[in-house]
């Protein structure tokens, strides 16, 4: 595998873990070995890597055996949260989900990444509909913050959102900033 071979989105094993490459920069300066910046996210723990990759290095890269399958979120303990598919049930532990739980609600699909047979971690739709349980009204006038209010959705979580959003709405929010997309 070549410098050049290895690109954003990719599923490598570094340290023995299943780790994405979220950025991969090839760079080359004047009369030095060219070089591979890439930021790794551990696909277990969550966490940021910052990795400089030299040619040496890079014949032993290895494409993480990792499979993704389809699941259905069916509810949470305070432990764990657990999803079906198929009559095949997986739980996985709230701590390893991180924010991804604030977003989860009965009968979501969701991709299950799975490494060497065991769940790791859960992908989520970009874009979900919530139904927002709690809003403030609007007060005319009020618009010096520009707009913005704060709702609650069926979750628990609190999202801003526009003023013109009313309790009983349906709003469509991103997963991956976590802010307010659209009205559904």
């Amino acid at each position: 595998m070549g410098l050049k071979s290895i690109k954003k989105g990719m599923v490598i094993l570094y340290n023995n873990e299943p780790c994405v490459i979220l950025s991969a920069e090839f760079v080359r300066m004047q009369q030095r070995k060219p070089t591979l910046k890439t930021q790794l996210k551990n696909l277990i723990t969550e966490k940021i890597i910052p990795k400089t990759f030299l040619p040496a290095e890079v014949d032993s890269i290895e494409e993480a055996d990792i499979e993704k399958k389809e699941f259905d979120f069916i509810y949470k303990t305070r432990e764990e949260a657990c999803f079906s598919s198929q009559g095949e049930k997986i739980c996985l532990l709230i701590k390893d989900l991180g924010e991804q739980i604030n977003y989860l609600k009965k009968g979501i699909s969701t991709n299950v990444v799975l490494f060497k047979g065991k769940p790791v971690s859960v992908e989520l739709p970009v874009k979900i509909s919530f139904k927002v349980t709690e809003a403030q009204n609007a007060v005319k006038g009020n618009t010096v913050s520009g707009g913005i209010k704060s709702v609650k959705l069926e979750t628990g979580i609190f999202v801003s959102a526009p003023m013109f959003i009313k309790e009983g709405d349906n709003i469509i929010i991103n997963t991956e900033t976590g802010e307010y997309d659209s009205k559904d």
